[in-house]
């Protein structure tokens, strides 16, 4: 028969396909063949060498399994090996990819596989089960969450979700009811973190720190949140008011505005008060208002001031602008600073950070290399003033800067001066109210 399938002449190949079973008679007589070959081989031992290719027992077992549909797959279907979960002639046919050189013979024999072993046993059969039942995995609930699978099991073991039976003395696999994960889902979806609000609205994370402080955000109370996050974790909801009432206090930029990132270049030695001046905007207080520009997302590095209040920031009459609140418990430990913390903390550029780092001034912290101490930083900050820094505080130009040697204050290192001594120097110097009243910005 099988040699028949292959003959050159149409009658023998016609009369081979009418030999075998009907549900294969509508197949080409070439593609019979190659479903016997294939079915022959993942019933026999693997072949060790060429000569085992096409050897007679396996064409006679393909040849008897072909003819006995649908006894033979009956039968197949139900043998098994030692804790297996599917029959070992279709494991073969599976993992083997026997028929993968024909897209549609490949899907006639996953169909005859599919009629005699769809939810008989194993896997598939759970599988059915649980879906004829409407519940779903852990790995469904945590694709859904957005959590990993761990996180998952925390949660129930909490009572969060409505579970079938466990299953299995070992693992305890359980279902869960959908409709139980929609709450959770709700829950998780109403936290926002600080670092998300950081980078989605150009705010540095000592600025949410500060807003945090002073209750301006609040944080997520949700006891699924709490169980998965031991860190502050944001209300989602009363963030995205927040925002939308800052933007409600925004007007079109002043045709010579600066940003409020620049004002802050002229305070050093501390955080940027972000906290305070976010309080004051809300409150309709900062003179000459606060812009962006019209159909822009709100991004706190984008807001611009105008020049008179950057330099009335400065000044002993509105430093009520430049308080910081007192931390607040609930954001835990003290962070440390990443480095671009670091230059705006110091007023600097990427590069005397560079210098501080090689000249010792300046220790870098973690396995990456990539963090400081805030304590470090801030004892640079009281020590060390940057150019930048002296530019902006007292408007003057690099020419005055660059005296500085010629009454006896020199740099300590590239672009920083002693803090102590530049600060009296100037102080006595100028009449800094009015200097800065009447100096345009000059950097």
């Amino acid at each position: 028969m099988l040699s028949d399938l292959v003959s050159p002449r149409l009658e023998k190949r016609s009369l081979a396909r009418a030999a075998v079973p009907a549900r294969f008679q509508h197949l080409e007589p070439t593609w019979i063949f190659e479903l016997a070959l294939g079915f022959g081989r993942a019933s026999a031992p693997a072949a060790r060498s060429a000569k085992d290719f096409f050897p007679t027992a396996t064409l006679f077992r393909g040849a008897k399994f072909l003819l006995g549909y649908p006894g033979t797959f009956e039968a197949c279907a139900r043998e098994r090996y030692y804790n297996s979960t599917q029959a070992p002639i279709f494991l073969n046919l599976k993992a083997n990819q026997r028929f993968d050189f024909c897209p549609e013979l490949s899907a006639f024999a996953s169909d005859l596989v599919e009629e005699f072993e769809p939810t008989r046993h194993g896997p598939s059969r759970l599988k059915s089960i649980r879906e004829n039942s409407n519940r779903i995995t852990a790995k469904q609930v945590a694709t859904k969450l957005g959590i990993s699978s761990t996180e998952v099991g925390l949660l129930n073991q909490a009572g969060a979700f409505e579970t079938g039976r466990p299953r299995g003395a070992r693992r305890q696999i359980s279902w869960f009811e959908p409709s139980s994960v929609e709450p959770v889902a709700k829950a998780l979806a109403s936290r926002l973190s600080p670092t998300e609000f950081s980078r989605r609205f150009h705010l540095p994370m000592d600025g949410v720190e500060q807003l945090f402080s002073m209750g301006l955000l609040v944080a997520n109370r949700s006891p699924h949140v709490q169980l998965l996050r031991s860190d502050l974790q944001l209300e989602r909801s009363e963030a995205l008011s927040l925002i939308d009432h800052i933007r409600a206090k925004l007007a079109a930029p002043h045709h010579n505005a600066i940003t409020l990132r620049e004002a802050f270049f002229g305070i050093g030695g501390s955080a940027k008060p972000w906290g305070s001046v976010v309080a004051k905007i809300l409150a309709n207080e900062v003179p000459g208002g606060v812009g962006l520009a019209p159909g822009h997302p709100l991004k706190f590095s984008a807001l611009t001031v105008t020049p008179e209040f950057s330099r009335l920031l400065l000044t002993d009459a509105y430093s009520v602008f430049r308080s910081l609140p007192e931390r607040s418990l609930a954001l835990g430990p003290i962070r440390d600073f990443g480095r671009t913390e670091v230059e705006n903390y110091l007023n600097c550029f990427p590069r005397d950070v560079s210098l501080l780092i090689l000249n010792g001034h300046l220790k870098v912290l973690g396995p990456n290399r990539t963090r400081f101490s805030r304590e470090q930083v801030a004892e640079l900050g009281l020590k060390l003033i940057s150019s930048r820094e002296i530019m902006w505080r007292w408007r003057i130009s690099p020419m005055m800067r660059e005296a500085l040697p010629k009454v006896g204050i020199e740099r300590i290192l590239g672009p920083f001066w002693p803090r102590r001594a530049v600060t009296e120097h100037f102080g006595s110097k100028l009449n800094f109210a009015e200097h800065v009243a009447r100096c345009p910005v000059t950097c």
